[in-house]
């Protein structure tokens, strides 16, 4: 058989704290993330795709790029937050950056880079030597790497299909 406790006086303010503040959980609170819409393509160089080139589409009020990877094929998917969740609808700036490698990596490594973007982001932050400042090599026109430069842009829709074909031209 159970008895009920009544409840004392001095405990009835830590009760109703939190009961009050309850609704406001932990952590978190910052800002929402945006809508986002998936976004696919394939990014072609000298009539060629273009393997193992990061894309990154820039929308004006993002809180970040969305960026992918190019595999074999020279396809992408772009992730903002979670994998291939997408791009910001709107118009946004498209920069592609194809770093050379200064050693080459197994087929197996490649092979894994190519299929995760993550592993090749990895990849290209381990290159560089902390303290020196390395020249970035790049396979492609230097244009297409910096936002200011780079003549891509593309209208994400939050209906219909997002998938583009960039078109990088030989200087």
């Amino acid at each position: 058989m159970f008895r009920i406790m009544p409840i004392k006086r001095h405990c009835i303010p830590a009760i109703c704290a939190i009961v009050l503040l309850a609704p406001c959980g932990c952590g978190g609170g910052g800002p929402e993330r945006p809508d986002l819409a998936a976004v696919s393509g394939t990014v072609v160089y000298d009539g060629q795709p273009l393997a193992g080139a990061e894309v990154a589409f820039w929308a004006d009020k993002a809180p970040k790029a969305s960026i992918g990877v190019t595999n074999s094929e020279g396809k992408f998917q772009l992730t903002m937050f979670d994998l291939n969740d997408g791009a910001m609808p709107g118009e946004n700036v498209i920069t592609v950056t194809k770093r050379v490698a200064t050693a080459a990596p197994s087929s197996s490594d490649m092979e894994a880079m190519l299929n995760d973007p993550t592993t090749m982001t990895a990849a290209m932050q381990a290159e560089d030597e902390p303290g020196e400042k390395q020249e970035a090599k790049s396979d492609i026109p230097a244009k297409y790497s910096e936002k200011g430069t780079t003549p891509l842009k593309e209208t994400v829709s939050t209906s219909g299909n997002n998938e583009f074909v960039l078109q990088l031209a030989v200087e």
